[in-house]
C-alpha cells in the first residue's frame, strides 16, 4: 500500500473511532439523535432539527500536534455546509455555529434537544435537592447548568437546597423563570441537639409566604444569632408553611427527636437517596440506617442530594473542597440524576425477590415528590416596590403637613440660596427645569429617597464630613443641586436630567445616587442612619468574589503540584494578554507555545476549572451599597442577612436587591475624600482658615498650568498615568476641557483614534465638520460625540424626539438592542428630514454613525462631577502645597514615592530631608516656615506602630533626644519595642545624623558598632548585611550606607557620576559609536541627544522595576532605573537578555551602573536606551 493510501486509511479509522465515540457520549447523556456517513465522507448527526458535521484535529505535518485553530483562535479546517461544527477538544466535545469561523464562541454539547429515556414513563415531573453554586467550594454548576438540564429532563418545579445559606434563591428563581421552570427555595438547615451534642441536618422546603419568613427567622438564627447551626426547639418554633425532610445521611435513626417521629410525624418525611459512598464502611453504615427509616412511619421521598450537574463534576466538586479545606465523604453519584437513572439506583438497593416492594416504595417516594412540589408555590414578587418612607424630624412636621409638600419646600428654599441661576438663566427657563424634574420625580413616587439621601448628606456637613461633588448621572438633575445633595450646577455644564431620570424609567427602573464620601468617616455615617431610619431597617449589601481564570489557575495548580515558577510565567503571559475568559485563554494558547503544553500536560485540571468558572468563593461586603427596608418590615423578615465584620450585610446583591423592588442607597468611601480631609485640617491648623472646596474659583490659570505641564501625582482622577499624559496633550484651560479629558481617555475612544482627532482639531490642524444642524450641540467638543447627553441632545434637535425616547435610544444602543434601535431608526429619519430637508439617506447615514458611536461615548454628568473635584484637588496642591504632599506620603505606597519626589523637585521648591528622630512623626512633618517636611517614621522597615508611638511618647513627656547614647539609655527597659531591628534601621536611615553632627554617611558606621558593643549584641557575621560588606570591603563606600538608607527608608541621593567614573571603563567601542560619556536621568530625555555625534551614554540608577516580556524571537526585558528621583528606561532585546537574564532578574532594590545606546522610544515618545554588545554592567548591592 502507497503512503497516501496508508495515510487516507489513518484517518478514515480515526474519524470513524471519532464517530463512534460521540455516538456513545449522546447515548450516555440521554441526547436524541440520527447519524449517518454521507458519499463524501463526511460524517453527519442530525440533533433537535439541526445538522452538525463532526471534525477531526487538522493534522499539518508529522512533526506538529494536530490543531483546529491557528493562532488568532480562528477554525483553521475545512468549512462546513451544515449548521453547525462538532468537535472534540481537551477531551470535551464542543459545537459552535457555522458563520462563526472568525470569532469562535464553544458550547459544550449538553442538553440538546429532548431527553430521551428508554422508559418515558419515568419522566419526573420534578427534582428536589439542588445544591447550587452558593453552598460555596462544595458544588459545581451555575443556576443556569441546572436549570438548562431541568428543562432537557422535562423539570417543571426544581427546588433548591443550599447548606446554611439562602444567599442564591433569587438568582435561583430568576434562571428557573427565563426557562418557565417553577421555583421551589430551600434550605438543608444544620441543628445540634445540644442533651445529645449531636449535628445533623434537615431539609426545609417553602410552601407559602409564612413558610419563607420562617425560613428568613432560622437563617437569621444561623448566620446572625449563631455559630452557624439552630436548636431543636428554633427549628420547631418555625417550622409552619415548611416541608421538613429528614437526611438519613446526617442523623441515626435512634437519635431522631422523639416528638418528631411520633406528635410530629405527620410534618416529616425522609428523603430516600441512592446516594454511593467510595468508602465502603460510610456506604454500610448509611444502607443500615436508611433501611430503618424504611420500615418506620416517616413518609419517603424521591430526593436525591445534588452537588454537581454531571458525573463528571465529582471530581470538580473534591478539588473545590480541597481548596476550602474541608473534606465531605467521597460520592461518584451525588449529581443531578434523572428519573430513569434513579429508578434503576433504588432498585439496586433490593433484592431481586423484592420487585414488588421495591416498586411500591419507589411509587410512593415519587408520589410524595409530586405532593410537595404541588404545595410548594411561593415565589419572591418582581413587580413592585419596597420603597423607604422618609421619616420628619418633630421639628420638620411643625413645618410640612406632608412629605411631598417638604420635598417641594425644599427644592425652591435651595433655588432661593442659587438665586443666580435665575439671572443667568431666567425665571421662565429655571421654572421648567424645575417643574420637569419634580412631575417626574413625584410620578415615580419616589420624593422620600431624595429626602432621604439629603438627610444623610446634611448630617455629614453639619459633622465636618467633606462629600465629594456628584457621581454618575444623578449630577445632572438640578433639583439635586437644589437639594444640596450634588455640588454640580447642571445649567452651567450643560447637562440632561433625562439621562437620571425619565417616565419611561421611573416605573421600571428605580432612582440610583451615588454619592462619594470620605472611607474613614463611612462607619459613623451607617451608625447615623441606623439611629435615624432604626437599627433593625439598615444594612450593608452584601457581594461575593468568585473563581476567575488566573486564580483558578493557581488553586487548582497548587493542588495538582505544579511547579509554582511555571504557574507564575503562565499567569503572566495571561495577564499580558487580559485574558478573562475561556475564549481568550484559548486564543492564548494557540499563540503561546508554553501556555499550549501547559494546557495539553493538564487538560484534566483545565475541563475541572472550566466547569467551576465563576462561582461564588468568598463573600465579601459591597463597598458602597446601603438598605434602608420600609419600616412595616425588620430588615430580617424582607430578605435573609448575615453578619460579616461585625456589619448585618444582605446575602442578596444590590441587583437582586433592585430586582425585587427594594432601593439601595449607595454610600461610596472614597480614600482621596479622607486625605482631602486631611489636607484641609492641616490648612486650618497652620492658617486657622477653614476651606469650602465647592466656592473656589474653577478657572484658576495656576491650575491650569498644573495641568497643562502633567502635574498630577496624585490628584483626583487625573493622577491615573495615561491619562495625565493625554492632559498634557490636549493642555486644558476649562472644567468642560478637563471633562472632555476624562471621557475621551477611554478604551473604546481610543481604540477608534477619536481621542488623537480631537487634539488635531482642538490644535486647528484639522477641519472641524459638522452634520446638518449639529453644530449647536458638538460645538464644544469640535464635532465629535463624546458624551452621551449629546446624543440623546441632537435626537431631540434634530427629530423632535421627547427626551424619554431620546433615552430609550441611547440605552438600546449602549447595550445593542437591534430590535430597539431598528425600531427607532424609521422615527429618527423621518424626523430629520422634516425638520431640516435632508435627504433620507443622509439621515440613514448619520444615525449609523450615532449607533456606532454610542457603543463608547461617556455619561457627562459623571465626567463633569469627576472633573470638578479633580480640579479641587489640585487646587490644592497649587496653593497649599506643604499641606498637600504631607498627607499624600502619609497614605502612599513605598513604590509611589519616588514619582512623587520627582514631581516636587520639577514643581516646586519644597525640601525635603530624611528621617530625624527629633522633627520625624508617624506620617510626614511640615514645617511651613522653612516650607519642608521630613521622611516619616512610618516609612522606616520594621518600624511598626507600637515602635513609633513609643518614640513619639517618650519625646514629648521627656523632651527631645540631644544625643545617641542618651537616646538608647531612654529605651533601657524591659519591654520596649524599640529593639536591635528598629535602632539599626534607624541608623541606616539617617535619623540621628543631626544630634551626632555626622556629615558623611560612612560615619553611620560608629553609631552602629558604639550601639552593639554597648548593648552586648550577638551578631551572626553570615548573615548580617554589615558585617558582610566589610569583609567584603564596601563598608567604607558612601554607595553602600545611601544604599542602606534607600531600602530602609525609601528616600535618599546618589552620586552616579562618581559611580560610573568609578566603576565602568572608559572604552572606545568598535561599532564606531566613540566614547561613552556620563548622563543623568534628565540628559537622557534631552531632545538632541539621539543626534549627537555619540548617543553612547553611562548612566546609573536604583532598579525600580524589572518588566520581563515575550515576543517571538523570545524573552526580553525592560529595567526601569531611578537616577535620583528622574526614571530611565533601560531595555534588553532577547539575545542580550537571555545573556544577562540569571543575575538581573532579582536585582531590584540594587544599583545598576551601565553604558548603553540611547533609542527615541516613538510608542511612549521618549528617550530609552538600548543594551548593546558592547555594553557594560555592573551591579552594587548590599551583599
Amino acid at each position: 500500500m502507497s503512503k497516501n493510501g496508508l495515510g487516507t486509511l489513518l484517518i478514515f479509522n480515526r474519524m470513524k473511532e471519532l464517530y463512534e465515540e460521540l455516538q456513545a457520549y449522546l447515548l450516555e447523556n440521554f441526547i436524541q439523535f440520527s447519524s449517518r456517513k454521507t458519499e463524501q465522507d463526511r460524517y453527519l448527526f442530525s440533533i433537535d432539527g439541526k445538522s452538525y458535521e463532526l471534525f477531526e484535529p487538522l493534522q499539518w505535518n508529522d512533526d506538529e500536534n494536530p490543531v483546529f485553530f491557528d493562532e488568532a483562535f480562528t477554525w483553521v479546517n475545512d468549512k462546513t455546509e451544515y449548521d453547525r461544527y462538532i468537535f472534540k477538544f481537551g477531551g470535551c466535545w464542543y459545537w459552535f455555529n457555522r458563520g462563526e469561523e472568525k470569532n469562535i464562541k464553544l458550547n459544550r454539547v449538553k442538553y440538546l434537544g429532548k431527553v430521551n429515556l428508554q422508559e418515558e414513563d419515568l419522566l419526573l415531573p420534578c427534582f428536589l435537592g439542588v445544591h447550587g453554586p452558593f453552598e460555596m467550594l462544595n458544588s459545581c454548576g451555575s443556576y443556569k447548568d441546572w436549570v438548562d438540564k431541568a428543562k432537557f429532563l422535562g423539570i417543571q418545579k426544581l427546588g433548591v437546597c443550599e447548606k446554611g445559606s439562602l444567599a442564591g434563591a433569587f438568582k435561583f428563581q430568576s434562571a428557573c423563570k427565563k426557562e418557565g421552570i417553577e421555583p421551589i427555595f430551600g434550605m438543608e438547615i444544620p441543628i445540634k441537639d445540644e442533651k445529645k451534642d449531636l449535628l445533623f441536618s434537615v431539609k426545609a422546603f417553602v410552601k407559602n409566604e409564612q413558610g419563607w419568613l420562617n425560613l428568613l427567622k432560622i437563617n437569621k438564627f444561623l448566620n446572625v444569632d449563631g455559630n452557624g447551626f439552630t436548636s431543636i426547639e428554633n427549628f420547631i418554633e418555625n417550622r409552619n408553611g415548611l416541608f421538613c425532610i429528614l437526611d438519613p445521611k446526617t442523623i441515626r435513626f435512634e437519635d431522631i427527636p422523639v416528638g418528631w417521629r411520633t406528635m410530629f410525624a405527620h410534618q416529616f418525611y425522609y428523603q430516600l437517596d441512592t446516594v454511593i459512598y467510595e468508602k465502603e464502611d460510610r456506604d454500610r453504615w448509611y444502607l443500615e440506617n436508611l433501611k430503618k427509616f424504611f420500615d418506620s412511619k416517616i413518609k419517603p421521598v424521591a430526593m436525591c442530594d445534588a452537588y454537581y450537574v454531571e458525573k463528571e463534576g465529582y471530581i470538580v466538586r473534591n478539588r473545590l473542597n480541597k481548596i476550602a479545606g474541608v473534606m465531605n465523604y467521597e460520592s461518584k453519584n451525588q449529581y443531578f440524576k434523572n428519573g430513569e437513572e434513579y429508578f434503576f439506583e433504588l432498585q439496586s438497593l433490593f433484592n431481586e425477590n423484592d420487585f414488588e416492594r421495591f416498586l411500591d416504595s419507589f411509587m410512593d417516594a415519587v408520589e410524595n415528590l409530586v405532593d410537595i412540589c404541588a404545595e410548594c408555590n411561593y415565589t419572591f414578587e418582581t413587580n413592585q416596590r419596597h420603597l423607604p418612607r422618609y421619616i420628619m424630624t418633630e421639628e420638620e412636621r411643625k413645618l410640612y403637613s406632608s412629605n411631598k409638600e417638604m420635598f417641594e419646600e425644599l427644592v425652591f428654599k435651595g433655588l432661593e440660596e442659587h438665586i443666580d441661576l435665575l439671572d443667568k438663566y431666567g425665571e421662565d427657563v429655571i421654572g421648567e427645569r424645575i417643574d420637569r424634574e419634580i412631575d417626574v420625580i413625584e410620578y415615580g413616587e419616589v420624593e422620600d429617597y431624595f429626602l432621604v439621601l439629603r438627610d444623610i448628606v446634611n448630617w455629614c456637613r453639619d459633622n465636618n464630613i467633606l462629600l465629594g461633588a456628584g457621581r454618575g448621572s444623578a449630577a445632572g438633575s438640578l433639583v439635586t443641586y437644589l437639594l444640596g445633595i450634588t455640588k454640580v450646577d447642571p445649567m452651567r455644564y450643560g447637562l440632561l436630567f433625562e439621562r437620571f431620570l425619565n417616565k419611561g424609567r421611573i416605573k421600571v427602573s428605580l432612582p440610583d445616587i451615588d454619592t462619594d464620601f470620605p472611607g474613614e468617616a463611612r462607619p459613623r455615617v451607617k451608625e447615623y442612619m441606623e439611629q435615624r431610619f432604626g437599627v433593625d431597617q439598615v444594612c450593608s449589601v452584601g457581594t461575593y468574589g468568585t473563581l476567575q481564570l488566573k486564580a483558578a489557575i493557581q488553586d487548582f495548580a497548587r493542588l495538582e503540584k505544579i511547579p509554582i515558577p511555571l504557574v507564575r510565567r503562565i499567569c503572566k503571559i495571561l495577564e499580558t494578554e487580559k485574558v478573562k475568559t475561556i475564549e481568550d485563554f484559548f486564543k492564548t494558547a494557540c499563540k503561546y507555545e508554553e501556555v499550549k503544553k501547559f494546557l495539553n500536560d493538564h487538560a484534566e485540571m483545565f475541563n475541572c476549572l472550566m466547569l467551576s468558572l465563576g462561582q461564588p468563593k468568598t463573600s465579601s461586603i459591597h463597598a458602597c451599597a446601603m438598605m434602608i427596608f420600609p419600616d412595616e418590615k425588620t430588615l430580617y423578615e424582607w430578605c435573609p442577612v448575615r453578619s460579616q465584620k461585625g456589619l448585618i450585610v444582605s446575602e442578596w446583591e444590590g441587583l437582586e436587591l433592585d430586582e425585587a423592588g427594594f432601593l439601595k442607597e449607595d454610600i461610596l468611601g472614597i480614600e482621596q475624600l479622607d486625605k482631602f480631609t486631611d489636607i484641609l485640617n492641616l490648612i486650618e491648623e497652620h492658617y486657622g482658615k477653614r476651606i469650602d472646596l465647592y466656592k473656589i474659583p474653577k478657572d484658576d490659570p495656576k491650575v491650569f498650568d498644573f495641568f497643562q505641564k502633567g502635574f498630577l501625582g496624585d490628584v483626583f482622577h487625573f493622577g491615573a498615568k495615561g491619562l495625565s499624559s493625554y492632559c498634557v496633550k490636549m493642555q486644558p484651560t476649562s472644567v468642560d476641557e478637563l471633562s472632555d479629558c476624562a471621557a475621551l481617555y477611554r478604551p473604546g475612544v481610543m481604540e477608534n483614534g477619536y481621542h488623537e482627532e480631537y487634539l488635531l482639531r482642538k490644535a486647528g490642524e484639522r477641519e472641524c465638520t459638522y452634520h446638518v444642524g449639529t453644530e449647536k450641540i458638538l460645538n464644544s467638543t469640535y464635532g465629535l460625540f463624546v458624551y452621551q447627553e449629546q446624543v440623546m441632545a441632537l435626537m431631540h434637535e434634530l427629530a423632535g424626539m421627547d427626551l424619554v425616547t431620546c433615552d430609550t435610544a441611547r440605552k438600546a444602543m449602549g447595550k445593542k438592542k437591534i430590535d430597539v434601535i431598528k425600531s427607532l431608526e424609521g422615527q429618527f429619519i423621518k424626523g430629520y428630514c422634516d425638520r431640516y430637508e435632508v435627504t433620507e439617506e443622509y439621515a440613514k447615514d448619520f444615525w449609523e454613525e450615532i449607533v456606532k458611536a454610542s457603543s463608547y461615548l461617556f455619561n457627562k454628568s459623571h465626567s463633569v462631577s469627576y472633573s470638578i473635584n479633580g480640579y479641587n484637588s489640585l487646587w490644592l496642591k497649587v496653593h497649599y502645597p506643604i499641606e498637600f504632599w504631607s498627607v499624600t506620603f502619609s497614605r502612599a505606597k513605598a513604590e509611589d514615592y519616588p514619582y512623587y519626589i520627582n514631581e516636587i523637585r520639577r514643581s516646586g521648591n519644597i525640601q525635603i530631608k530624611s528621617v530625624d528622630i527629633n522633627q520625624s512623626g508617624a506620617n510626614i512633618v511640615s514645617d511651613v516656615k522653612s516650607n519642608s517636611i521630613y521622611w516619616a517614621f512610618n516609612s522606616v522597615s520594621q518600624l511598626g506602630d507600637v515602635a513609633q508611638q513609643e518614640l513619639m511618647e517618650e519625646r514629648t513627656k521627656n523632651g527631645e533626644y540631644f544625643s545617641f547614647d542618651e537616646f538608647i539609655d531612654r529605651f533601657n527597659k524591659k519591654g520596649s519595642s524599640i529593639n536591635k531591628s528598629v535602632v539599626e534601621n534607624l541608623i541606616y536611615s539617617g535619623a540621628f545624623d543631626s544630634i551626632e553632627g555626622i556629615k558623611k554617611v560612612t560615619d553611620r558606621e560608629r553609631l552602629l558598632l558604639n550601639y552593639r558593643e554597648k548593648k552586648n549584641i550577638k551578631i551572626d557575621e553570615k548573615k548580617d548585611e554589615y558585617s558582610i560588606a566589610r569583609d567584603k570591603g564596601k563598608k567604607d563606600q558612601e554607595w553602600w550606607w545611601l544604599l542602606q538608607q534607600k531600602r530602609k527608608s525609601g528616600f535618599c541621593f546618589f552620586d552616579y557620576k562618581y559611580l560610573v567614573n568609578k566603576y565602568l571603563s572608559p572604552i572606545v567601542t568598535d561599532g564606531g559609536l566613540g566614547t561613552p560619556y556620563f548622563v543623568d536621568g534628565k540628559q537622557v530625555q534631552d531632545e538632541d541627544i539621539v543626534d549627537h555625534y555619540t548617543n553612547h551614554v553611562m548612566v546609573g540608577g536604583y532598579v525600580l522595576n524589572i518588566d520581563e516580556m515575550s515576543s517571538k524571537k523570545g524573552q526580553y526585558a525592560k529595567i526601569t532605573l531611578e537616577n535620583n528621583y528622574d526614571f530611565i528606561e533601560v531595555v534588553f532585546f532577547p539575545d542580550y537578555w537571555k545573556e544577562r537574564r540569571d543575575i538581573l532578574l532579582n536585582s531590584k532594590k540594587t544599583l545598576l551602573v551601565l553604558n548603553g545606546c540611547v533609542r527615541f522610544d516613538s510608542w511612549k515618545k521618549k528617550n530609552t536606551i538600548t543594551i548593546m554588545d558592547c555594553s557594560e554592567i555592573i551591579q552594587l548591592n548590599i551583599v
